[in-house]
């Protein structure tokens, strides 16, 4: 059996003197969507943040393609293949969607253009709107540069954090098609999210934290939205 891309083992992460991530476990698959459900508070953020290296844990180990990214620094881990798309998107609002882009992508100009073409195939509207500056976009083309931004790295892994914050049903359901084709290019997701329904739509497998741990992990197929809501809920 394959190991998985991304192994979370036994992970505790404080944040601001209380315990965020209580002894957590979980992995992803390359190829795999796992959303991560839960309440606002339960610990989802700083669960992706300790991934990237924005939090540091006080407990426990993250493994990425077998590596233990205890040593290395935010800029390493997105080198290596991790790429982060934050809550409220974190754009520079005085920049273009052309130099976002640009800004986040490989300083080797013919590679740069080929994943600017890739991120172009996923987000049309964004190449219609190329020298709109970032705070002229609508919020579900705001997502969609953060987004993108985080794929100029070329992950083989994604974290999406609270990508549905704000959004209508339909942008939320081309952005949730986007994850999907991701998946199919053999992207690893982990997302995580308040709005069950649409993640539980797109992803391989659900895990659901309250309290920093996680009660409930299962294949998405085998859940029924109640149960989730129940368990996000307690």
């Amino acid at each position: 059996m394959m190991a998985p891309l991304l192994s979370i083992e036994n992970l505790t992460v404080q944040s601001d003197g209380a315990v965020a991530v209580d002894g957590l476990s979980l992995s992803v698959a390359a190829g795999e969507v796992v959303a991560v459900l839960g309440a606002n508070g339960a610990g989802k953020s700083s669960l992706l943040r300790s991934i990237i290296g924005l939090e540091n844990p006080s407990a426990g180990r993250i493994l990425f393609g077998g590596r233990d990214l205890s040593r290395y620094a935010t800029h390493r881990r997105a080198r290596l293949g991790i790429g982060y798309c934050p809550e409220g998107r974190r754009l520079f609002n005085a920049m273009t969607i052309a130099d976002t882009l640009d800004a986040a992508g490989p300083s080797d100009p013919e590679e740069r253009i080929r994943r600017k073409a890739a991120v172009h195939d996923l987000f049309p509207q964004l190449v219609e709107r190329s020298e709109a500056l970032a705070w002229q976009l609508s919020g579900g083309q705001q997502q969609m540069l953060a987004i993108a931004r985080a794929l100029m790295g070329a992950p083989r892994l994604l974290l999406l954090d609270e990508p549905s914050l704000g959004l209508a049903p339909a942008v939320l359901g081309e952005l949730m098609e986007v994850v999907g084709k991701l998946a199919s290019q053999g992207v690893g997701v982990l997302l995580a999210e308040q709005a069950a329904a649409r993640a539980l739509a797109v992803a391989d497998r659900v895990a659901v934290m309250r309290r920093g741990r996680v009660v409930l992990d299962a294949a998405a197929d085998t859940l029924e939205r109640d149960a989730v809501a129940r368990e996000m809920l307690g």
